[in-house]
């Protein structure tokens, strides 16, 4: 006899809910970005409710740094010149919530449900210099093979892939 139990709930995520580490962009004193790209099967569309964020406890407490969180229908990974990021939703002066639970997600909700279909992106962007430690899950593997990490980093202006073994613990709830 084999067994299995299978969990749904109202969220899409990468991360197994464990973090091995923290990730953060640092040493980019005019603000960088982080993204990471959700694809809905077909041509489901669905409502994004909140984004779900899981924010490390460590040494240096950033719970006084803001970042804006941001919902994108698309992001210019190919850094065109005239491409312009789509940003569908924004919450400004956002501050790490930390939970008291280990490996806790706090809940963003949005001011008002969006539509999401296809490929959106759920991310931060941050105006100044400081690490601001998400959770960072090490064992996302799923697809590692193929070369794809689903998840990229604007610093100057420019976007690029991340090719760090694993995800930032960013879940969108739906």
């Amino acid at each position: 006899t084999a067994t299995h139990l299978q969990i749904f709930n109202t969220y899409l995520a990468y991360d197994d809910g464990t973090a091995e580490t923290g990730y953060g962009i640092t040493n980019s004193p005019n603000g960088s970005q982080v993204a990471l790209a959700f694809n809905m099967p077909g041509n489901m569309t669905d409502t994004l409710y909140g984004i779900g964020i899981h924010f490390n406890q460590s040494l240096v407490d950033e719970s006084n740094d803001p970042v804006a969180l941001r919902v994108w229908s698309s992001v210019d990974t190919a850094n065109l010149p005239k491409i312009k990021d789509q940003v569908i939703a924004e919450l400004d002066n956002i501050t790490p919530k930390y939970t008291d639970y280990r490996n806790g997600f706090y809940y963003f909700p949005l001011d008002t449900p969006r539509a999401v279909s296809g490929t959106f992106y759920l991310g931060w962007s941050q105006f100044s210099d400081f690490m601001l430690n998400v959770g960072f899950d090490r064992n996302y593997t799923q697809i590692r093979g193929a070369g794809y990490n689903p998840y990229f980093y604007n610093v100057n202006g420019l976007w690029y892939r991340s090719y760090d073994d694993g995800v930032p613990m960013i879940r969108a709830f739906v």
